[in-house]
């Protein structure tokens, strides 16, 4: 799969979703909502090995994301945008 570049603004990051995105090698860069998201799930980011750029909306909506997740997403991205739930 060459795809390089995912926005899925229909879809949550979770481990489900993490998974299924794995299966693109090349992607660089994924947009997607986080409000289910935990610091376990972020911390798994590094399973997407060429991710450097993150745009993620409604992040910790339900509290589960500390410092842990956060460095997660620093750590996986050169660019990251963090949206509040609209």
């Amino acid at each position: 799969p060459t795809l390089t570049k995912l926005t899925l603004w229909g879809c949550d990051l979770d481990p489900k979703a993490l998974d299924l995105f794995k299966k693109f090698p090349r992607l660089t860069h994924l947009g997607c909502w986080a409000r289910v998201t935990d610091d376990a799930t972020l911390a798994r980011l590094k399973e997407l090995p060429g991710l450097t750029s993150v745009a993620l909306r409604g992040l910790d909506a339900r509290g589960r994301v500390g410092d842990k997740g956060v460095a997660a997403i620093a750590a996986r991205s050169a660019s990251s945008s963090v949206m509040p739930e609209l």
